[in-house]
């Protein structure tokens, strides 16, 4: 659905982890509750840092790994990013590999709610991204649905389960009113996605 020699427009790793922040700007103002409840700052800082290794190895997009393409990413991205960080500091470098390895792991594996905020921002902003300069998009509704279920739902869904369990109600609702607008600007496009089990629909 990107049609690169019409539109002209590939995400790079660095405009990806920019747009991140700077989604990340605008919804903690949009999400007083949840912004209060964490360390906003540190969200930032994992966004900036959460694919340095692909700056380094190259990106392996979504619709790629839905085809089985990206095989042993994650080690060899952790490799380079423990390449990258050499020479800086101590703690430095250890927070950006720690905030990495909890990145990449299983939904249902997440405890620490400015990674799990992190990975929400990292797939809206990719889904925003193919809703911006992606074209027929219900065409393609099964490949965009299996990629909005397998990243933005599991991940919304433990986020905010993780804030309920914690009494951060108000935080959770926040998440929750992002959650249901971004999919419902999913759905204004014509691609089809099956709501039934999508955390308040």
């Amino acid at each position: 659905y990107f049609d690169t020699d019409k539109t002209g427009k590939v995400e790079s790793v660095p405009a990806h982890e920019w747009g991140c922040c700077f989604l990340w700007l605008n919804l903690r103002r949009i999400c007083p509750a949840l912004n209060k409840a964490i360390d906003p700052t540190e969200v930032y800082e994992i966004l900036l840092t959460h694919d340095l290794g692909e700056t380094h190895q190259g990106d392996v997009s979504r619709f790629q790994q839905l085809n089985g393409q990206g095989e042993g990413k994650q080690l060899t991205e952790r490799e380079a990013i423990d390449l990258m960080t050499l020479k800086s500091k101590s703690n430095t470098r250890s927070s950006i590999l720690s905030w990495f390895d909890e990145f990449e792991k299983k939904p249902q594996e997440m405890e620490k709610i400015e990674i799990l905020v992190a990975k929400f921002v990292d797939s809206l902003q990719g889904d925003h991204f193919a809703l911006t300069f992606g074209h027929d998009l219900a065409q393609y509704s099964e490949p965009i649905s299996k990629i909005v279920n397998k990243h933005t739902v599991p991940y919304a869904r433990r986020l905010m389960e993780v804030l309920g369990k914690k009494g951060l109600t108000d935080a959770r609702e926040d998440v929750g009113q992002i959650f249901n607008h971004h999919i419902a600007k999913i759905l204004e496009t014509g691609i089809k996605l099956d709501t039934t089990d999508y955390p308040g629909w």
